[in-house]
């Protein structure tokens, strides 16, 4: 018999053999000691020694997206404090350190026993958003040229608020790629919240209601001033 084959199982036979008396001592601590030393060439644990886990996201006991669960897992503490340093990380670097949470929730793998309980990726969601952008987008440059025709032929001033909804109306590529980014990171966070959490409710509604909300003040602030100006010409 192989009593190096599997170092956990072959301890728990030299221990019964010490203890009824079939193995000495010193047969016993030079076995042992070659079993480690073979273990050791493997890269295996040290027989009776617990591996320490391997890094990685914890869905079980994850606040948002696992990775601080994970750490605090490997580390062998609890995950508050990591939370907590983050959350401190957050405020000294202006919320850049985002990023780096972005970056190990995309590298670390779940937790083998817990990969069939990951919810995905929200794609419902991020369609949602995405859709809400695009007619957003639609809204503000039909009133913006709208507003830009009417007031330019009747050669008064636009209102404050007409002038905003003409620059955002005149947006340039980089704006419109830090909106996709935005939204992506958003739908990103959004897929991480645990699926019975109030928070995902909330982050939903308060993006959905904003992306509505800005698309009604634009399009009722359009169409006051189109009023304003029909008062004044007549």
């Amino acid at each position: 018999m192989d009593m190096t084959a599997n170092p956990s199982t072959s301890l728990d036979q030299l221990d019964a053999m010490l203890a009824s008396g079939t193995l000495s001592k010193d047969d016993y601590e030079t076995l042992s000691a070659a079993m480690a030393a073979k273990a050791a060439k493997r890269g295996e644990p040290e027989p009776g020694v617990p591996a320490r886990p391997t890094l990685r996201k914890s869905w079980s006991n994850r606040q948002l997206g696992g990775v601080c669960a994970g750490l605090g897992e490997w580390m062998g503490i609890e995950a508050r404090p990591i939370r907590v340093g983050f959350i401190l990380a957050l405020l000294l670097t202006g919320g850049s350190a985002i990023l780096v949470y972005l970056v190990l929730y995309s590298v670390l793998p779940w937790k083998e026993t817990e990969r069939d309980q990951v919810t995905r990726f929200s794609f419902r969601f991020a369609g949602t958003i995405f859709g809400l952008w695009l007619v957003l987008q639609c809204v503000i440059h039909f009133w913006a040229s709208k507003l830009a025709h009417l007031f330019s032929h009747s050669g008064m001033r636009l209102p404050y608020s007409s002038r905003v909804a003409i620059e955002l109306g005149q947006q340039n590529w980089v704006g419109i790629a830090l909106q996709v980014c935005v939204l992506t990171v958003i739908a990103i966070v959004y897929s991480m919240i645990p699926v019975t959490s109030p928070l995902r409710r909330f982050v939903a509604g308060a993006v959905c209601g904003a992306l509505i909300l800005i698309m009604l003040v634009f399009v009722l602030g359009s169409i006051s001033a189109i009023y304003t100006l029909g008062v004044k010409i007549r």
